[in-house]
C-alpha cells in the first residue's frame, strides 16, 4: 500500500470476518475422522430423476434442471441423496 492511500473498506472489512476454528488441530480430526475420510474420497455420482425417460430426454432435463437449480443427485459410494436446492439454501443462504 503506498503511504498516502487510506484502507479501504474492504481491508478493514477482511479482518473483521474471519472464520475461527472449530477444532482446535483441524487437520488430525480430519485425518482421523471416519465420517470425514469417507467424505473426501471419490464417489460416482448419479443423476435420479426421469428414470423411465430415454436418454437423450435425461441429458436434456438434467441440463436445464442444472440451470434452474433444482437437480437431485445421489452419491452411489455412500448411499447419501443431495438436491442442489439444497445445497443453495445450506451455502448461500436462500433458494
Amino acid at each position: 500500500m503506498v503511504p498516502y492511500e487510506q484502507p479501504s473498506i474492504f481491508d478493514k472489512l477482511q479482518f473483521m470476518f474471519t472464520v475461527p476454528k472449530v477444532v482446535i488441530n483441524q487437520r488430525a480430526k480430519f485425518e482421523s475422522d471416519e465420517l470425514l475420510k469417507k467424505c473426501s474420497r471419490e464417489s460416482e455420482v448419479k443423476y435420479t430423476g426421469f428414470q423411465d425417460r430415454p436418454r437423450d430426454e435425461r441429458v436434456y432435463r438434467f441440463q436445464a434442471g442444472l440451470r434452474e437449480g433444482h437437480t437431485e443427485l445421489v452419491r452411489t459410494q455412500l448411499f447419501s441423496f443431495s438436491s442442489s436446492r439444497d445445497y443453495q439454501t445450506n451455502c448461500h443462504g436462500s433458494s
